[in-house]
C-alpha cells in the first residue's frame, strides 16, 4: 500500500465483495448500471472466472474504495 493508502489487487475468487465494488465502479463509469449493477452474475459464476488463471482481474483502491479496475 502506498503511503496515501492506494493499492492495487489482482482479484481471486475470495474477493467476490471487491469484484462487486468494481463492477459498481464500472457501471458508474461506463453509464451502463443495466449491464454491471442490475443483473449481476452469481457468485458461482464469478468464483468460476476468478479462478481461471487465463482471466486477470485488478482493482485499485484508495483505503477501502475502488477506483478503478481492469478485466481481461
Amino acid at each position: 500500500m502506498s503511503a496515501w493508502g492506494h493499492r492495487i489487487l489482482r482479484l481471486g475468487p475470495e474477493a467476490l465483495d471487491t469484484t462487486r465494488a468494481m463492477l459498481a465502479m464500472f457501471g458508474e463509469a461506463f453509464e451502463d448500471r443495466a449491464t454491471y449493477v442490475d443483473a449481476p452474475p452469481d457468485d458461482a459464476y464469478l468464483r468460476d472466472r476468478l479462478s481461471d488463471p487465463a482471466f486477470i482481474a485488478l482493482a485499485a483502491l484508495s483505503c477501502t474504495q475502488v477506483i478503478g479496475g481492469l478485466a481481461a
